[in-house]
């Protein structure tokens, strides 16, 4: 092969790769357009500001939790079990606090759980708004990330759909990332503040702004 014919064949694979890489752009924007119609779609007919907070159910064992747990302090479950009884004339059984305190910390309902540093066998809890180092969540980390990026406060709906346009949609189908994302922000008021009805924004790192 001379010369010529080389570099003509260089030329070939050259515009081959070209296109190559278009159709695969293109594919991967579609894919992401598809991702963020179906989010639309599965989000049109749910009320925006109801699936961007927990669902709340009446559930008498809840306010029997809120009316006997600390205001400001970290307490364990034995803790709360006790101050339930001493509380109320009627205590809700033990796997029935023990069940509805897991519920109300999946769903950031008040509460959260805490690290433990002298025991992982024995876990610790908390009001939402005590300060306490307990690890940020992988999805909290991505949310941070996301909301500095932007440098501007952004709906739940909007941090989801700016994760499918870069590429990092979140695993579970489209309703529940948009509530998951809603209860990582609200469960973290050391990270994140609402400046507006919906609209969120990371709280400014320590010695610097955001």
């Amino acid at each position: 092969m001379n010369a010529k014919s080389t570099f003509e064949h260089l030329r070939i694979l050259a515009r081959a790769k070209r296109d190559q890489d278009i159709q695969s752009s293109k594919t991967a924007y579609d894919e992401r357009l598809e991702q963020i119609k179906r989010l639309e779609r599965d989000l049109s007919s749910v009320d925006p500001a109801n699936a961007s907070r927990p669902r709340r159910t009446l559930n008498p064992t809840k306010d029997v939790i809120d009316q006997a747990a600390p205001q400001d302090e970290i307490f364990t479950f034995n803790e709360l079990v006790e101050a339930v009884n001493r509380s109320s004339n009627h205590p809700p059984e033990t796997r029935n606090l023990r069940n509805t305190l897991r519920l109300m910390i999946k769903a950031a309902d008040r509460f959260k759980e805490v690290i433990n540093p002298d025991s992982r066998l024995v876990k610790r809890y908390a009001r939402l708004h005590v300060d306490a180092d307990e690890p940020l969540p992988p999805l909290a980390k991505i949310v941070i990330d996301v909301l500095r990026q932007n440098n501007a406060p952004m709906r739940p709906v909007e941090i989801c759909v700016w994760l499918i346009e870069n590429g990092q949609a979140l695993k579970s189908d489209p309703s529940s990332a948009v509530g998951e994302v809603a209860r990582v922000l609200k469960s973290r008021p050391d990270k994140f503040r609402e400046v507006d009805e919906g609209y969120w924004k990371a709280k400014c790192r320590q010695g610097g702004s955001s």
